[in-house]
């Protein structure tokens, strides 16, 4: 190196430790600065990842459509109350659209749940066998309901782990 910027450098240093408070509390704040920044950008990519896996577990190539409202005395009924959607609308638009996969569809209620002398208010849902794999729901024990369990109206239950519990 040449002698300029040893000379530099060796100006640096004394100025450094002339100002010793002064140079430490500027290494404080960008020591400061720079974590504050790491943390930011960790929360952020948390968050996203969070959300990616919120949406894988949707389906990230799946559609859903609920029926419309109803409203009775200025009563809103709440998304998917009204009645306008059937089983066979669910099974025309996989005749219709050939890109489609697969189709599936659900009736969702909620009911009181009586095992014994316990009962509570429980979710029950009404859905085809394509339903499972569409969502890519799983199952620890037993399987899932085929085609023939729903023709044949099986008393088939897929029971959720809380319901288990």
């Amino acid at each position: 190196m040449s002698a300029f910027v040893w000379l530099t450098i060796l100006t640096a240093l004394r100025i450094l430790v002339r100002n010793r408070m002064r140079a430490g509390l500027t290494m404080l704040g960008i020591v400061i600065g720079v974590g504050a920044v790491i943390a930011m950008v960790s929360i952020g990519e948390g968050a996203k990842r969070a959300v990616q896996a919120q949406i894988a577990t949707m389906g990230t190539n799946v559609i859903v459509i609920f029926p419309g409202v109803t409203s009775a005395s200025g009563v809103r009924g709440g998304q998917g109350s009204a009645v306008t959607l059937t089983v066979s609308d669910a099974l025309d638009l996989k005749k219709r659209i050939p890109l489609l996969a697969d189709t599936a569809w659900a009736k969702r209620d909620v009911m009181q749940i009586v095992y014994g002398n316990r009962n509570w208010n429980g979710t029950i849902n009404g859905i085809s066998p394509s339903y499972l794999t569409i969502r890519d729901w799983s199952y620890t024990s037993g399987g899932p309901f085929t085609q023939t369990d729903l023709e044949s109206a099986a008393r088939v239950a897929l029971i959720g782990q809380t319901v288990v519990e």
